[in-house]
């Protein structure tokens, strides 16, 4: 019997990861999960559900760094008291909200603001489209 090379023994257990998750998630649940994998380019030894809640750790904590520091700038340059700080980070969550929901994208603020207030950012086509 020949030796199998590392390349060739990823495949077959790919192949018998996937039958397995099939088997138990459906054909669709493979479909996503493959697309969930290429878009991370995360091995599938890799727990899904680990991955999904450091995100939702990470994004948290970057919410709410960026938060104060919005409401130290908004403190320190514009005078806003708690009130109006409080109103900025409840909009912020929904926009972030309205992101993860989809039914707002980075690129529909960014043509909103040029639009609206010719207010221009430098920012990359990879963010203007990225999905959340």
């Amino acid at each position: 019997m020949a030796k199998i090379n590392k390349e060739t023994l990823s495949r077959i257990e790919g192949m018998q990861y996937a039958c397995d998750f099939a088997e138990k998630n459906g054909i669709e649940a493979l479909k996503k999960e493959i697309a969930f994998r290429s878009n991370t380019k995360l091995p599938f030894t890799v727990d899904r559900q680990q991955v999904i809640d450091y995100q939702a750790y990470i994004k948290e904590n970057v919410f709410s760094t960026l938060s104060l520091m919005s409401v130290l700038i908004l403190r320190e340059e514009f005078g806003f008291g708690s009130k109006r700080c409080a109103r900025f980070v409840n909009k912020l969550r929904d926009n972030t909200e309205q992101l993860e929901s989809k039914d707002l994208s980075w690129k529909d603020i960014y043509e909103a603001m040029k639009e609206e207030i010719d207010f221009d950012v430098n920012v990359s086509d990879e963010i203007l489209n990225m999905e959340v």
